[in-house]
């Protein structure tokens, strides 16, 4: 991991870097999901007044598959809520690219084959609190896509 930090009398400049092999999300630990190989680059700036956190420039991908975000966070710590608003685009722009977020034990990836090329985008907006969630919309376009399974003889054209 790779951290530089640089303050002033407003706040906080972090330049950071980090690669994972891999990363283990669960609520519990018998249906635990696996993320290999994803690398995180941001340029993040933390204003002290009002404790706004910037993203300046982020970067973050998973086996290849990066997302670039742009946006800010704004943390009310009395209030134990936090605002976000983030936008974050997919760079890498083939339909075989979202096949490979699906975690093997749903999808057997040997079995799909595809074609195509696709464009992502998504905004998340709202408050996160212990019951309270940002709330995210997604626009995905597709183009020359299609998708077929081993098991079935048809082509799925989308």
């Amino acid at each position: 991991m790779l951290l530089n930090l640089a303050k002033d009398d407003k706040g906080l400049k972090l330049k950071f870097k980090n690669l994972n092999k891999e990363i283990a999300v669960y609520r519990v630990p018998e249906k635990k999901f696996k993320i290999e190989k994803t690398r995180m680059d941001a340029e993040l700036y933390f204003s002290f007044s009002d404790t706004l956190l910037s993203l300046q420039k982020s970067n973050f991908i998973v086996n290849n598959i990066d997302f670039q975000n742009k946006g800010e966070i704004q943390f009310y710590p009395n209030q134990k809520r936090t605002f976000i608003n983030i936008d974050s685009e997919l760079q890498t722009k083939y339909l075989k690219n979202i096949i490979d977020l699906i975690p093997h034990t749903i999808l057997e990836k040997r079995e799909v084959s595809t074609q195509g090329d696709l464009q992502l985008q998504l905004h998340t907006e709202g408050f996160y609190a212990k019951n309270e969630y940002a709330k995210l919309s997604a626009n995905l376009q597709l183009e020359n896509a299609a998708s077929t399974y081993t098991d079935f003889q048809e082509k799925l054209v989308i």
